[in-house]
């Protein structure tokens, strides 16, 4: 017998074990792979189910017109399906009586084209009447009928933690009445921002918080819907970029634009992808 095979059958106990070693570390690392590549597709299924038929979203930290989202229709129909304007804001909700307290509850005004956008049914709201997700509502543990207070801090030219914020204005208390409890499937759990936990959401008419917010006629987050779907990363690119181009071909109402006011485009449904658009000139102006 050699001398390599003399020292192999001496060492074989060892070396069954390495074997056995470097087995169990592939078969670890690869059940790893498996479950991380079911989690991320389980969580981007999630993000989408809560993004509804949303393609884009445009959002701003201060605001601007509501009629922009229609003129964006006008001005690249090949591109722009439909849109819907809405106020989306973070906020904290109480129960009027018991005084429970839900804290980053998502605060949304929306109107009926919120509900005909994502193709679900609609959401009769007026005056001060509120929808809640169901997880908002088992938070509370609030039912139809009762009051509760919603307090939030509406878009702001200037941020209210630097020194010329105008902390005086710091936000609004308005107090509605729930009405009813959203499942997720008909947009209760509505989200831009991607997470694994359940969604505390509110919904209201878009002109109360208009209203109580003091931006009247104004709104800070544009939903898009391309017009024509397509899977493949370069086709989902163009219409991100007709999207931006329609938005940078508005007519400008104002002859100065704040830097602070221009609006983030991000293609939401591409992200996995890695297909995003942003605006990359400065040419936007607001309507008043």
């Amino acid at each position: 017998m050699s001398f390599t095979g003399a020292s192999l059958w001496h060492y074989r106990h060892l070396q069954l074990l390495v074997g056995a070693g470097v087995a169990v570390a592939v078969a670890v690392l690869a059940g790893a792979l498996l479950v991380g590549t079911s989690v991320r597709a389980s969580l981007r299924d999630l993000a989408l189910q809560r993004l509804g038929t949303t393609d884009l979203a445009i959002s701003t930290s201060t605001s601007f017109g509501s009629r922009l989202g229609a003129a964006m229709v006008i001005a690249a129909p090949d591109a722009v399906g439909q849109t819907t304007s809405l106020i989306a804001v973070a906020g904290t909700v109480s129960h009027a009586t018991s005084g429970r307290i839900a804290a980053g509850v998502q605060v949304y005004g929306v109107d009926d084209t919120f509900w005909t956008f994502h193709g679900v049914a609609p959401v009769p709201l007026s005056g001060r009447e509120a929808a809640v997700s169901e997880r908002l509502a088992t938070e509370l543990g609030a039912v139809d009928t009762d009051a509760l207070i919603i307090r939030a801090s509406g878009p702001s030219d200037i941020p209210l933690a630097t020194l010329q914020g105008r902390r005086d204005n710091a936000g609004a208390r308005i107090r509605v009445t729930k009405v009813r409890t959203l499942e997720a499937r008909r947009m209760g759990e509505f989200a831009l921002q991607p997470g694994q936990g359940p969604v505390a959401a509110v919904f209201v008419p878009l002109s109360l918080l208009q209203r109580e917010l003091r931006i009247p006629g104004r709104v800070n987050t544009i939903l898009v819907q391309h017009t024509k779907r397509e899977g493949e990363l370069e086709r989902v690119r163009a219409p991100a970029e007709a999207v931006q181009t329609a938005w940078l071909a508005l007519p400008c109402r104002t002859t100065a634009c704040a830097s602070a006011a221009y609006p983030a485009i991000a293609s939401w449904r591409s992200k996995a992808s890695g297909a995003t658009s942003a605006p990359t000139s400065r040419r936007a102006c607001w309507a008043p």
